[in-house]
């Protein structure tokens, strides 16, 4: 993620943040971490029970649909999309 845009940045920015319902919207960017290292990312597809669920590939054969966010890894970050580079 970039914290300080300059003019020859590109693309969508966020910030990190606490997984939870009060945080997440419908396209924000949740990864799992693996006890080493940040590993895949899922994207946020649905709330219910104010509850988060992503939908992504976490592994050869392993497509999460609309899976619980908790669920996925033992240890999850949220990265709020804030907005876009020109």
């Amino acid at each position: 993620m970039k914290s300080n845009p300059g003019n020859s940045n590109k693309g969508p920015y966020g910030t990190l943040k606490t997984l939870s319902y009060a945080n997440a919207f419908l396209g924000d960017i949740v990864q799992g971490h693996n006890g080493t290292i940040w590993r895949h990312s899922t994207v946020v597809t649905k709330f219910e029970n104010s509850k988060v669920y992503v939908t992504g590939r976490t592994g050869d054969g392993a497509y999460n649909d609309n899976q619980l966010a908790t669920t996925i890894y033992g240890t999850q970050r949220l990265i709020y999309l804030e907005g876009n580079y020109n």
